[in-house]
């Protein structure tokens, strides 16, 4: 029994030690600021490539070429996460007439577990979530490898929910889980309270 809690007791000491270490990092840690690039230099592209490299396997990379052309496209968008002086993520969006798609997630290993992917999806669903021309707000949506439990619970917090599973959705033959995240009440309630607007005016935009 002594033998026993003697090989506990250590176990115990070396978790409490990693735990108050990792407590300290984040208690430590400068929240990034995200913003919303409008060019790529190539320095940035070439930090934003790392993190890529190493957060995704090659199938799902998109490179030096398809990365700044996708993200600079009209309805696209990429938010990038400054922390101590370097970059700690990014997020790659995309908008069509149906919905809007957030298309790339990575935070660079050392910044991980410090919230830098909550803040950037929190600021990608505030630029998606923003009323059209029309008046309304898209639901957004994603893929998800169904083995990354972390994205998984990530994009469930921020009201994401499970849609379906698509089988050997990646071009290595793994499967994917689409989820949706409906638009807010408030955008639909916004457009139902607007007026009509009078027969002649319709006539005239119509013309």
């Amino acid at each position: 029994m002594r033998r026993a809690q003697s090989m506990i007791r250590p176990r115990i000491a070396g978790a409490a030690r990693r735990f108050s270490s990792a407590a300290a990092r984040v208690a430590q840690y400068e929240p990034p600021q995200v913003e919303l690039l409008s060019c790529i230099a190539p320095p940035t592209l070439s930090r934003l490539l790392a993190i890529e490299n190493e957060a995704f396997p090659p199938c799902e990379r998109l490179g030096s070429v398809l990365l700044p052309q996708t993200a600079l496209q009209r309805n696209n968008g990429l938010l990038v996460a400054h922390a101590e002086e370097d970059f700690a993520g990014y997020l790659l969006f995309s908008r069509t007439a149906e919905e809007s798609i957030i298309m790339k997630l990575a935070v660079e290993a050392a910044h991980r577990g410090c919230g830098v992917g909550s803040m950037l999806l929190r600021r990608a669903i505030e630029e998606l979530e923003q009323p059209t021309r029309r008046g309304d707000a898209r639901p957004i949506v994603l893929h998800v490898d169904p083995s990354r439990d972390a994205a998984r619970r990530l994009y469930s917090g921020a009201g994401f929910a499970d849609v379906e599973l698509l089988p050997r959705y990646y071009a290595d033959e793994r499967d994917a889980i689409l989820m949706r995240r409906p638009p807010p009440p408030d955008a639909k309630r916004h457009r139902d309270d607007e007026p009509e607007a009078p027969a002649q005016r319709l006539r005239v935009n119509v013309q």
